[in-house]
């Protein structure tokens, strides 16, 4: 009697189901803490046991990959999830089957630039992009079954899927890695088998959809997210893919090392995205602006001090797991706190892209800040090399955050807003 008098106490001042958060949160926690664990693994290895040209070959190849995930229509998922949390099943198999018809542009496009880099005497590089145009389609357009257990709310099976398909895919990684020590074996190990592990969790999670139904702004939806998400994928990879031709692959693998030991920072944004997301949709405008508000303030405070211990901490996991990478320390410092601007950007970008009132403040948002960080990259790279590219993305997501948080004051005021009272 007495917890759940308590918990019932707690609902009447916290604006929110808390079991759900706690529960929801929980798994997704743990989710992102075993995939942290698996990436920690795949990098030490990568960082240890090959040498940093054949780990910046390997990143140069993955971001590319990264960036022509545009052709996949991803934003496709997030209209999934949207379709779902209001009963519209169907979505994830008419989504699926549009992702895998525009993912073979994508494969085309691969297999051109690669042919196009061995041209020009980057024959490691051009046959990893001319290889992987054959698995790229079901590598990168057969997830959206994470999208549907996401709109579903079963954290539990998310979990269970996600972690399966990154443990299988880091141990086929590290696998080839410790064995064979080559860029190329390396590269179609990991895309092999993350073309299977998705696939197979694709047909096991569609056999079990409850209706056929799909929503009539579907596809639309879905379409115009992936348009708008263009410059955004294209800028999330241009980092790597602009320092590996503008420098080294060691400088690039020094710079990708710094990346991926921030991701732990960054992925809380994609835990607070999965859990929030299918909630924001139900709930009323000014009302979620509020409460999000106040969130906000303190998911702020609890970042700076991540961002601190993160400064203090990963320089010396580099030191002592990577000394190879000594070049990565003052790189990690300054990205640990773009890292938490991140997790800010992620969680307004949320808000807006759960209230079809305010999708035009997402989709400017998707357009205008990609444009600007992937500009002065461009343009800072060759006189600041690495750090010109740092800088780039720490003054755009500062930019970014402030000028959302200020767009979520206004709309929070609904006399503020066109039309208002």
């Amino acid at each position: 009697m007495r917890k759940g008098s308590d918990l019932g106490l707690l609902r009447q001042y916290v604006p929110t189901d808390v079991r759900y958060y706690v529960k929801g949160g929980g798994y997704l926690l743990t989710n992102q803490a075993a995939s942290t664990v698996l990436g920690a693994v795949n990098a030490y290895v990568l960082g240890n046991w090959v040498s940093p040209s054949v780990y910046g070959a390997y990143s140069y190849v993955t971001s590319v990959l990264g960036m022509m995930v545009l052709f996949t229509l991803p934003g496709i998922n997030s209209s999934i999830v949207r379709s779902v949390a209001h009963g519209y099943e169907g979505s994830l198999v008419l989504g699926t089957k549009r992702r895998l018809r525009s993912s073979c542009l994508g494969a085309a496009a691969l297999l051109a630039l690669g042919s196009l880099l061995a041209l020009q005497g980057r024959q490691e590089q051009g046959y990893g992009l001319a290889a992987s145009a054959i698995l790229f389609p079901f590598a990168y357009s057969t997830n959206g079954y994470l999208a549907y257990l996401q709109g579903k709310k079963r954290f539990v099976h998310y979990t269970i899927c996600n972690l399966c398909v990154s443990a299988a895919i880091t141990t086929a990684t590290v696998v080839v890695a410790l064995v064979v020590q080559q860029f190329l074996p390396i590269l179609l190990a990991n895309l092999f088998v993350t073309a299977a592990a998705n696939t197979l969790c694709l047909l096991v999670v569609s056999r079990r959809i409850e209706n056929r139904e799909v929503d009539e702004g579907f596809v639309k939806f879905g379409t115009r997210l992936s348009i708008l998400s263009v410059l955004g994928s294209v800028s999330s990879y241009a980092d790597r893919v602009i320092i590996g031709t503008v420098t080294d692959m060691e400088s690039l693998a020094s710079y990708n090392l710094s990346r991926v030991l921030t991701d732990l920072i960054r992925s809380l944004g994609v835990v607070l995205n999965a859990l929030s997301f299918p909630k924001m949709v139900t709930i009323e405008r000014e009302r979620l602006a509020r409460i999000l508000g106040r969130r906000l303030i303190l998911l702020s405070v609890g970042l700076v001090g991540v961002a601190a211990l993160s400064t203090w901490l990963l320089p010396a996991v580099i030191a002592l797991l990577f000394p190879m990478y000594v070049q990565a320390i003052p790189f990690v410092r300054f990205m640990t706190v773009s890292a938490s601007l991140t997790v800010l950007a992620i969680v307004l970008e949320t808000f807006f892209l759960s209230q079809e009132e305010l999708h035009w403040v997402f989709y400017a948002q998707r357009v205008a800040f990609p444009a600007a960080e992937l500009l002065l990259m461009l343009l800072l790279i060759e006189r600041f090399q690495i750090y010109g590219v740092i800088f780039s993305r720490l003054g755009v997501r500062l930019l970014d955050v402030i000028l959302l948080s200020l767009t979520l004051v206004w709309v929070a005021h609904p006399r503020a807003l066109p039309g208002g009272d």
